[in-house]
């Protein structure tokens, strides 16, 4: 006569998918894959927050960088221009 533990003992090793041949390894696989699974369900939201952050303020950076970049060029071409000014006024009288 099956008791009520035997049928879920039988219900589970149905549901449980097979790896490997050997039951031992497939055991293993299975608890493998469960400690990656919880760390994954741990550590994930904190590592895409990490990122997230990361990726934010390697963008800053490259703003930056190319403001700094379009300033110093406007910066160059107003000096040429105060010069050419300069040149065309006294070519001029």
């Amino acid at each position: 006569m099956d008791t009520g533990n035997s049928v879920k003992e039988k219900e589970k090793q149905e549901m449980r998918k097979k790896y490997y041949e050997d039951a031992k390894e497939n055991a293993a696989f299975e608890r493998c894959t469960d400690v990656i699974t919880n760390m994954i369900m741990k550590y994930g939201p904190v590592l895409k927050r990490k990122w997230a952050v990361e990726e934010w303020l390697r963008s800053i950076h490259v703003e930056c960088f190319w403001k700094e970049l379009v300033v110093n060029r406007y910066r160059k071409y107003a000096e040429n221009m105060k010069k050419w000014k300069f040149v065309m006024k006294k070519s001029a009288a």
